[in-house]
């Protein structure tokens, strides 16, 4: 009769040590964060989803809460369609939780300064010469030829690469820059 007590006694803590320990391993992998970039998709603030459209993923679509960080953006509002964004996200339930959501900005290089639209706006009444700018579109000549801003010219950036400052207006210029990309 010891044995059989001993024996269930044995089966029950070894039972409980299996279960505590899946339990842990469950949480640990719960807590782990991942991180993917990709193109907004669209954004609902009234089911607090941001959708993204993930190169090798598809579409994922994250939620977000009054805990989520919003970097380089006050908040889903101002994520705009087409947009790139970094997500880093944890599993919550069958819910990818955003812990993080960034929109993505270009890096300046040393040297730069990013110049707001109403600057720009106020250059361009003035002109190129009186503003003492040169304004660049820097989207393939194609895109360029489609459409663009008034005084811009077409140098771009895979030019710019290979032929390098030999492209660029004469110095003492104010060099503005604009793409199709996450500026």
């Amino acid at each position: 009769m010891k044995k059989k007590r001993w024996f269930v006694a044995l089966s029950i803590m070894v039972a409980t040590g299996f279960c505590l320990s899946f339990i842990s391993v469950h949480q640990a992998a719960a807590e782990d964060v991942f991180k993917v970039k990709g193109n907004v998709k669209g954004v609902s603030g009234k089911a607090k989803t941001i959708s993204l459209s993930v190169k090798g993923k598809g579409s994922m679509v994250f939620k977000f809460n009054d805990k989520t960080r919003f970097i380089n953006a006050k908040s889903a509002r101002d994520m705009k369609k087409g947009e790139a964004a970094v997500v880093k996200y944890k599993s919550a339930g069958p819910d990818m939780l955003a812990v993080s959501i960034t929109k993505a900005i270009a890096k300046m290089p040393g040297g730069v300064s990013v110049i707001k639209t109403p600057e720009v706006a106020a250059l361009l009444k003035k002109g190129p010469k009186a503003g003492n700018y040169a304004l660049i579109d820097a989207r393939p000549a194609k895109r360029y030829k489609a459409g663009h801003i008034p005084t811009a010219i077409s140098i771009p950036v895979t030019n710019l690469k290979k032929g390098g400052k030999g492209l660029l207006p004469a110095k003492g210029k104010t060099l503005i820059f604009y793409c199709g990309g996450p500026t």
